[in-house]
């Protein structure tokens, strides 16, 4: 099958869906339930829907509870905000669209931006759309329910991920 390589495709999906992706386009087998990505080849050689309709960015419930999901054209953001200082626009705006504004007062640690119409996230309308941050909070609730938490070690010194202690590969040490 012959793909155009100058097409772009506008359509919601996540690193994670990758393997899926490419476990279809070898004929490999991925059961159901195995892992969080799904299959998007028909979606990116055939135009057709995405398969994907939301994603988690993050949930944080240790260093600074916090989290991010994605459904459809919204994100909303729960608790605190990462550092605005690495913020990069995207490349089409060619410097006009100036420095983004961070003095947005949040609405109850809430953020809510429409992805489609505000995509470098500068209005901040979760007081104008309190049923979908509802709809959204419950949708990071049953996440939250089935989290797993994460393994950070308390040793964190250097020589953790010291390239000797794996073979000569480096590593994380924990991951």
């Amino acid at each position: 099958m012959a793909i155009d390589l100058n097409i772009s495709r506008q359509k919601l999906m996540h690193v994670v869906d990758w393997y899926p992706t490419i476990m279809s386009i070898a004929n490999g087998e991925v059961k159901d339930g195995e892992m969080d990505g799904v299959d998007m080849w028909e979606s990116i050689t055939q135009n057709t829907s995405s398969p994907r309709s939301e994603f988690i960015y993050n949930i944080n419930v240790q260093e600074y509870p916090g989290a991010a999901l994605r459904m459809g054209d919204y994100k909303l953001i729960v608790g605190k905000v990462n550092n605005p200082a690495h913020w990069v626009p995207p490349p089409e705006a060619n410097g006009t669209l100036g420095e983004p504004e961070y003095s947005q007062v949040h609405y109850d640690g809430l953020y809510l931006y429409n992805l489609d119409k505000d995509p470098t996230e500068r209005n901040n309308i979760a007081k104008e759309r309190p049923l979908k941050v509802k709809e959204m909070k419950e949708r990071l609730d049953e996440y939250n329910k089935k989290l797993v938490p994460a393994f950070d070690p308390e040793d964190s010194t250097p020589d953790v991920a010291d390239p000797k202690n794996f073979g000569g590969v480096w590593s994380s040490g924990w991951c």
